[in-house]
């Protein structure tokens, strides 16, 4: 399936195997892209070559509203975008994804390494003292040897 393609370039990206990624795409993606999961595998190897001008190509208004809808989606596009040294539009598609519900503080704030180039920016600091907040309010449901059906309300 295309979102398979995706998620598998997408981890050959992460996993610092970007010419793979590339390739992948290149030979088992078909373009023009006619869904959303194509358009983020070609999203993807636009920046995986750097071609910031043909971001635009994909960047249409019912693929944005689409991946705004996603929390997911919005942070893998932030990270993207992050990774081209593209800040503003980086911080604001964090700041939609944190708005949408994704809010994994560890990841974001220091395991993400396509976040760094936006880490040090007094936008992220600030939207992360809310991510850290929201995410110490999580509650644990589930510990080793203890049961849901356990708990007492």
């Amino acid at each position: 399936s295309e979102m398979n393609k995706f998620w598998k370039s997408l981890v050959l990206f992460y996993n610092k195997r970007a010419d793979e990624a590339y390739k992948f795409i290149s030979d088992c993606v078909k373009e023009p892209a006619r869904d959303s999961w194509t358009q983020l595998s070609i999203f993807l190897k636009y920046v995986i070559k750097g071609e910031k001008d043909k971001l635009h190509l994909i960047m249409n208004p019912d693929f944005v509203r689409i991946q705004q809808l996603d929390p997911q989606s919005s942070y893998l596009i932030s990270a993207l975008y992050s990774h081209l040294d593209e800040k503003e539009e980086s911080l604001k598609w964090l700041e939609i994804s944190s708005g949408g519900g994704f809010n994994n503080y560890p990841f974001m704030n220091e395991l993400d390494p396509l976040l760094a180039n936006i880490r040090g920016d007094e936008r992220f600091k600030k939207l992360m003292k809310r991510v850290k907040q929201i995410w110490e309010s999580y509650e644990v449901y589930c510990n080793i040897g203890t049961n849901i059906s356990d708990r007492s309300e």
